[in-house]
């Protein structure tokens, strides 16, 4: 609530016709860009980074900052600094660099409907109200005389898109036609779709009730962990790996326990792991849940053909940062991991004495001689991804895609750079956090921003957990 009451108050002083010295969202951006460039300057693994690939990283690292503080200069409002620091961020074209606001916005304006699409001609009406003017299937063709393509170079590529990533720029549309009801940014007033022309009825709802919406208009699937079956198909619902506080292990481990309980029901069951809607969170928590259906001898199998090889990127804040990934590993009963995080922070505080800014870590693959263990699922098993799954996500298909057994359906998935494992840093107005990578990977499975296609795409229509299921029994009656 504080933050909530110095956020309204900083709104009106920054009031139209202020002098330049009493605009206090110019400086509070100015500030915060300038943390943002010296704490990835300091800490990120891309600054001291040899590698050729880490070359556009320092260019951005500068040019990004003097176009951001440019823009800086015209910030009247929250939302304009928020737009602001996510640009810079953006430009990084790295999943694992990115802004975390601790200040919400609680009531929303918007249009009545959500567009999707996956290219640049579907851009298609997916949800509407009944007054939105719009209907379901309608196709946006232009607002305000721009096109599709227009609306999303202007309202979302500069803060939402990995220009590394080119199907991830449509996942974008559905945020055309929402935003903060305070945000001082022009609406789109008239827009043309396939129906017909309409004068856009701009309504007032609560994010609270606008982001449920969404989620389900976009095919997200459940919020917690969840089994159920639906006809003959088993959907396991694993919708993040984020299990870092008391409650959520202790909810993340009893599924665990209920997945190798149900051993028995699954051995010969089609069987859908869903991970729409998967950011990542703590990879170690996608290996138990793999562990739990094909054992942990498959787990460790594929996982010692993978090239961990890691340079940690060395300095004080990155040491603070490994004694919280210890702390949550210690919590988290994972044993694995707490060893792994262990080792890693004696060895980062061993070359900062020796006042290295480095710390190589080898982990070359381990050749794999003896014969494979038996395989405890005979029946077929799918991987749903979507544009979402990201970060720990894409360890979880790393390894699962290598299973026996495991085909990939559904969507394309999102990408990460060769930086991932992140730590947080506050930024100086207290409004937003950092978040920034403490590793590079030599030799990953994956290369930098690289997705994962689905071998069998989606076929198009609603994507719900029914939906899906009957598409699961479809392909498996078909094999």
């Amino acid at each position: 609530m504080l933050k909530r009451l110095a956020l309204a108050g900083l709104l009106c002083t920054g009031a139209a016709g202020a002098s330049a010295a009493d605009r206090p969202w110019v400086a509070l951006t100015l500030g915060d860009l300038q943390a943002i460039h010296d704490t990835l300057r300091d800490n990120h693994p891309a600054p001291v980074d040899p590698s050729p690939a880490a070359a556009p990283y320092k260019r951005w690292l500068e040019q990004g900052l003097t176009k951001a503080k440019a823009m800086a200069g015209r910030v009247r409002s929250f939302e304009e600094y928020q737009r602001t620091l996510q640009f810079y961020a953006n430009g990084f074209r790295d999943g694992h660099v990115f802004i975390g606001m601790n200040v919400d916005t609680t009531v929303q304006s918007w249009t009545g409907f959500i567009v999707g699409g996956s290219s640049a001609d579907d851009a298609t009406v997916i949800s509407a109200e009944p007054d939105a003017g719009v209907k379901p299937g309608d196709r946006l063709v232009s607002c305000d005389g721009k096109n599709a393509d227009a609306l999303l170079a202007e309202r979302t590529d500069p803060y939402y898109w990995n220009a590394d990533i080119p199907h991830a720029r449509f996942s974008q549309y559905y945020r055309l036609f929402y935003q903060s009801d305070s945000d001082p940014r022009p609406k789109p007033q008239r827009c043309t779709f396939s129906s017909g022309t309409v004068a856009l009825n701009w309504r007032v709802i609560r994010t609270a009730e606008l982001q449920p919406m969404l989620q389900a208009a976009r095919g997200r699937g459940a919020r917690d962990l969840r089994m159920q079956k639906i006809g003959e198909v088993w959907l396991i619902s694993i919708p993040t790996f984020s299990y870092f506080t008391g409650g959520d292990i202790a909810k993340a481990r009893a599924f665990v326990e209920a997945l190798a309980a149900q051993a028995g029901a699954l051995k010969s069951a089609t069987i859908v792991l869903d991970v729409r809607g998967n950011g990542g969170g703590d990879s170690s928590w996608g290996e138990s849940i793999a562990a739990a259906l094909w054992g942990k001898d498959w787990v460790d199998r594929v996982a010692r053909g993978f090239d961990n090889t890691v340079d940690w990127r060395v300095s004080r804040s990155n040491i603070a940062g490994l004694e919280i990934n210890v702390g949550r590993e210690k919590a988290s009963g994972q044993s694995e991991a707490l060893a792994y995080w262990n080792d890693a922070l004696a060895r980062m505080k061993a070359a900062l004495a020796r006042g290295e800014p480095y710390l190589r870590v080898d982990e070359p693959p381990k050749p794999v001689s003896d014969p494979p263990p038996p395989v405890p699922l005979s029946g077929h098993v799918y991987l749903f991804t979507d544009i979402a799954c990201a970060s720990a996500c894409l360890d979880f298909a790393d390894l699962v895609r290598r299973l026996p057994g495991v085909t990939q359906i559904g969507l394309p998935t999102y990408a990460d750079a060769l930086y991932i494992d992140n730590s947080s840093h506050a930024l100086p107005s207290g409004l937003a956090e950092l978040s920034y990578s403490l590793k590079v990977y030599r030799h990953r499975a994956r290369g930098n921003n690289q997705w994962y296609e689905p071998q069998i795409r989606w076929p198009g229509g609603a994507i719900t957990d029914q939906s899906i299921a009957a598409w699961a029994a479809r392909l498996a009656q078909a094999r």
